[in-house]
């Protein structure tokens, strides 16, 4: 059964292929944003079930710090898309430990998202 999916990515070409691998995958992409701002603001009219967040965001905070934001008012999987694979320093934030999030470095596959998305979503 698809969700509703939240897209925060900076880069636009970017944002249209997570896009496109979402509807791939039979999800329902409920708005793209670029900023902690935006994200917020989405996260709270749109009720998300997961949001798809890139680590580097433009403006003042990461997907990270966003993302623990969103988390003090709404409960959501996370899965964090970032072109860095270190996935210890990028995602290391207290509140999030494995299994709390996903995580896929791009460029990835629709055959990893999708893993990666059931293994969060099972979690």
């Amino acid at each position: 059964m698809g969700k509703t999916i939240l897209i925060v990515e900076d880069q636009v070409i970017a944002a249209k292929y997570h896009q496109e691998v979402m509807q791939t995958l039979g999800h329902e992409v409920v708005e793209t944003v670029k900023t902690e701002h935006d994200a917020i603001r989405a996260a709270k009219s749109k009720r998300p079930n997961v949001i798809l967040m890139d680590i580097r965001l433009e403006g003042d905070h990461d997907g990270v710090e966003t993302a623990l934001r969103i988390k003090e008012f709404m409960g959501v999987d996370i899965v964090y898309v970032t072109a860095y694979g270190d996935k210890e320093s990028s995602v290391a934030a207290p509140g999030f430990q494995p299994p709390d999030y996903g995580y896929v470095v791009k460029p990835y596959s629709v055959d990893e998202l999708k893993v990666e998305f059931e293994r969060i979503l099972d979690s």
